[in-house]
């Protein structure tokens, strides 16, 4: 038991914070969905696909999900309640499936984070043509934020890559 707890006492020791990319207005986190639905403003059969959006979003099926965050916020404050198991549950998974873990129990800081990382989330899109944009993004915004580049030529630099990669 004494290993345990110093094991214990490790993991909250080890502390880590997201502090998210920069944004517009500070810190943002992408979200990455497994499915976006929407319904095409053509639709033949507009009441069927509000009633299965409707059940996509009803409370009973926000509850089940444990794959993701669900997107109705009382089913994921419910999410963040059963998300974590007991100490005894996780040593008899350990046990189970031969894998070590140390329990670590969240505390209410621990819940807020999350939450704060959810507020600021941007939705992002798993596409090809938009990773390598990212990235066209992401090396000359690091540029700029380290001082080796103007706003202005960051944005110069940024439509002509774009400009460049699209058109090819």
């Amino acid at each position: 038991m004494t290993e345990y707890m110093e094991a214990n006492e490790t993991v909250k020791n080890c502390s880590c914070y997201w502090v998210g990319y920069p944004g517009w207005n500070g810190a943002q986190y992408g979200m990455l969905p497994d499915a976006v639905f929407a319904m095409n403003g053509e639709s033949e059969n507009k009441d069927g696909v509000w009633d299965f959006l409707q059940f996509l979003l009803s409370e009973e099926f926000q509850n089940e999900i444990d794959w993701g965050f669900p997107v109705r916020e009382d089913s994921f404050e419910r999410y963040l309640e059963n998300s974590y198991r007991s100490r005894e549950e996780n040593e008899r998974m350990a046990q189970e499936y031969f894998y070590s873990t140390n329990y670590y129990e969240p505390t209410e800081e621990d819940f807020q984070g999350v939450r704060k990382m959810v507020d600021d989330s941007i939705l992002k899109r798993n596409t090809f043509i938009q990773s390598q944009v990212k990235n066209i993004l992401y090396e000359e915004v690091g540029m700029f934020f380290s001082g080796d580049a103007s706003m202005e030529e960051t944005l110069e630099k940024i439509d002509n890559r774009v400009t460049l990669y699209l058109n090819e």
